[in-house]
């Protein structure tokens, strides 16, 4: 809501005058955005600067009788093995969906509903996700044993799990789960 104007006047003291009076932050409105931009501009700023000060903070335990990294990630990654949820076995919840009734007033059963189908598509992509995750911290907890070679990918995924974030290959499946 503020009014950018030019200064009147030659003087450098009107000048300085008009600077002390701008706002801090500029209105997205004044480059024609939508409010948004500047809560999605903020939200933005602040995930890089977090991303940046764990990225610096050391990986190392410098000193004698605490944990390596290795070993703290390798008890992460156990821990998230023994909760993983068991594996759908698709011929089963296939059936099970099959069984299922459709949304009220209508005939649709089974696989003729709309939702039904929905279901059984999201099933089989979680199926697809609590697959990859399973395989990827094995893999880690292989390679941090020394059982397989420990690709960039794994040490990657290995970082990311010590800096408590998600691995990406969690999150972009080329599958398009």
């Amino acid at each position: 809501d503020y009014n950018y104007k030019i200064p009147e006047g030659f003087e450098i003291g009107q000048f300085r005058d008009a600077i002390e009076t701008l706002p801090p932050v500029d209105s997205p409105l004044i480059f024609g955005l939508h409010t948004n931009a500047d809560l999605t501009y903020r939200l933005k700023e602040a995930s890089e600067m977090i991303a940046t000060i764990i990225e610096t903070q050391p990986k190392d335990t410098g000193g004698s009788g605490g944990k390596s990294m290795d070993d703290i990630v390798k008890e992460q990654c156990l821990d998230l093995l023994s909760k993983m949820p068991e594996d759908f076995v698709e011929e089963i919840f296939r059936a099970t969906i099959g069984k299922l009734k459709g949304p009220p007033m209508t005939q649709d059963k089974g696989f003729a509903a709309p939702l039904n189908i929905f279901l059984f598509q999201e099933l089989q992509r979680l199926q697809n996700i609590i697959a990859i995750v399973r395989t990827n911290l094995k893999a880690i907890s292989m390679a941090i044993d020394g059982t397989v070679v420990m690709t960039t990918d794994l040490l990657a995924d290995l970082s990311n799990i010590f800096d408590a974030r998600v691995p990406i290959r969690w999150t972009n499946d080329a599958s398009g789960a």
